[in-house]
Formats: structure tokens, C-alpha cells, sequence
């Protein structure tokens, strides 16, 4: 086992950090079983009361993608509930601790200064499970892999499982990470302040997951914001509960799903993925008042068409479903 001292390894765990939300955030491909979001996947049926939930699900989930971007895209998933101050200051043991200029993580010209501190104050090459680090951004900026970064705020590492920190691959990392008042500007556009939790993984397989708010994001591309009840959601792919009633999950992509005036808008599209098949649904139609979409449900190799509407009250209540044949 190589050792090496805490200002060594501080400077290669903060950079696992961000790296870890770049290239997490960025999604990835291929089959993984991540820890579901409830019992199991769910078993879908060719029924109105089905169609009427994937339409639902849909919308609910594209909602959820563009209040969650806000997060991602705002750097650095973190925890905020619990003052980290008072974290520090319960820990029975010293904190080594460390601070250091702009040019400690980024290129020069760049400002401000970050501090890490650790319950160790040096470790082998492999961190323990359960190793927690605390990162402290004070208005620190510059150039990191091709954009231009400005952080301020706290954040908490927590490693699930053991990490190998000179593996540059990052396979087998998992990471909790908690922010707390994060402020983040990324190419010129501000987040924050972001009080968020989140869980960022990579497998064997060198995929890439995150998961907060009880959605765990395999992509998240394409998701702008533009103002209250109106973004577009480019390409996602998620896991995510499907019957709060059930708690089952399912895997739900959207793709070219836009929102205007908080409704979704004529081709916007979606697919909802269960144990025995799939829902593909299409908004065909949008107005103030009704939004109507196409679904299309397969089970067990057998397709069934509905058209179902989303009928909104004029005192912007929740829409009521409605599913016939088609």
C-alpha cells in the first residue's frame, strides 16, 4: 500500500468530486441493475386506467427531469438539511484540514480558495467505506475540463464503498453527496443557493448513474429551463416509482418532451418500461384547457391503442384523465 500525505490526497479527492458530477451528469448506456426504487419493476396491463397513469407518469416525470437539471447541471450534489458546521464540530476526532488557493484545482488566472478536511489526516491509495470529506468553496473560479466554473458553498463526500483514488477510470465509485447553500456558475449561468442530495455511482462497466429526489438518471441531456411551466427536455432516461400504491418502478425515457404554459407540447414523447412490456405515449394534441396524447400499450408482445386527455380546471387544479379506445 502507497501512502501518501492529506495536501496530496485533498487536492485528488476534490478533483474526484467534480469529476465525479461531470461525467455522472452526463449519463451513460448499457443494462445495470441499480438498487430499484421499490419492490420491483412493474407489471403493466392493456387498460384505460393504465394508459390514463403512463400519461401521467409522463408528464410527472418531465416535470421532475427539469427540477432536478436545475441541481445537476448546478454542480455538486449534496445534502442540506443537516448544518455542516455542526457536523464538523460533533466529530470526535480532529479534522485534518487543509486550504489552498484557486490554482490548487483549476489553471491560473482563476480566484478564490477551497478547504477539505477529513476525519484522517492521510490515507493508503484505497479510501475506506464510510470515509467523509468535507469541501468548502469560498468564491473559487477558473477553467475545469473545457468550462468556466465558479463555486461557493459546502459540500460533504461521503464514500459508500471503498474507492481506489489512483484509479482515473472512477469504475467502482460511490459516492453520497450532500450541498448545503451552493452557489454555482457554470459558462455563465447561476445556480443555487442548492440544498440537495444526491448519489452518484459507476459501475464495473464504467456506466454512470445519479440518483436524487427518488429518481435515478441514467441521461439527462438536453434540459432547459426557460421560465415557470415552460422547458424542453431533450433525451432522459430514468428509474423511477410508477404506482405510489404499489411502489413498483419502471424505466421511463422522454424524448423531445416540451412544456408551454405547463402543458406539454405536439410531439412530445415518451416510453414507460415494465416486467412484461412497454408504453409508448405521444402528445397529438395541446391546448390551454386539454392536452391529448396517443399510448400505446404492449404486454406480452400484444399492442393496444387508447387516446387519452388531460383536461386542465380553469382554477389550474389537477388535470383529469381520460382514456377510450382508439
Amino acid at each position: 500500500m502507497v501512502d501518501m500525505g492529506f495536501p496530496i490526497l485533498a487536492r485528488r479527492l476534490a478533483a474526484v468530486a467534480l469529476t465525479s458530477w461531470l461525467v455522472a451528469g452526463g449519463g451513460g448506456g448499457g443494462d445495470r441493475e441499480d438498487p430499484p426504487v421499490g419492490p420491483g419493476p412493474v407489471l403493466l396491463a392493456a387498460t384505460a386506467e393504465e394508459a390514463t397513469q403512463a400519461m401521467a407518469a409522463a408528464a410527472g416525470a418531465a416535470d421532475g427531469a427539469a427540477s432536478d437539471a436545475s441541481a445537476l447541471n448546478g454542480l455538486l450534489p449534496l445534502f442540506g438539511d443537516t448544518p455542516l458546521g455542526s457536523v464538523a464540530a460533533s466529530r470526535r476526532h480532529a479534522l485534518a484540514r487543509e486550504t489552498e488557493s484557486c490554482d490548487f484545482l483549476f489553471d491560473r488566472p482563476c480566484t478564490g480558495r477551497i478547504t477539505v478536511e477529513s476525519e484522517h489526516d492521510d490515507f493508503g491509495r484505497v479510501i475506506p467505506a464510510g470515509t467523509e470529506l468535507i469541501v468548502t468553496f469560498e468564491s473559487l473560479g477558473g477553467r475545469l475540463f473545457d468550462m468556466q466554473l465558479w463555486l461557493d458553498g459546502v459540500m460533504t463526500m461521503t464514500f459508500v464503498s471503498a474507492f481506489d483514488t489512483y484509479d482515473d477510470s472512477l469504475r467502482g465509485l460511490h459516492l453520497q453527496v450532500a450541498m448545503a447553500q451552493m452557489q454555482v456558475e457554470v459558462n455563465g449561468q447561476r445556480f443555487g443557493p442548492l440544498n440537495e442530495t444526491i448519489e452518484i455511482r459507476v459501475d464495473e462497466h464504467d456506466v454512470r448513474t445519479i440518483a436524487t429526489r427518488g429518481r435515478t438518471y441514467r441521461r439527462l441531456d438536453g434540459v432547459v429551463v426557460r421560465g415557470p411551466g415552460r422547458y424542453d427536455v431533450g433525451a432522459v432516461d430514468m428509474r423511477v416509482s410508477y404506482r405510489q400504491a404499489g411502489g413498483d418502478w419502471c424505466e421511463l425515457t422522454l424524448t423531445n418532451w416540451r412544456v408551454v404554459g405547463g402543458r406539454a407540447q405536439v410531439g412530445s414523447m415518451a416510453r414507460i418500461g415494465g416486467a412484461n412490456g412497454w408504453v409508448d405515449v405521444r402528445i397529438t394534441a395541446s391546448a390551454a384547457a386539454r392536452v391529448t396524447a396517443e399510448v400505446t400499450i404492449t404486454v406480452d408482445g400484444n399492442s393496444t391503442r387508447w387516446i387519452v386527455t388531460a383536461d386542465y380546471p380553469a382554477d389550474g387544479g389537477l388535470p383529469v384523465y381520460t382514456a377510450v379506445p382508439a
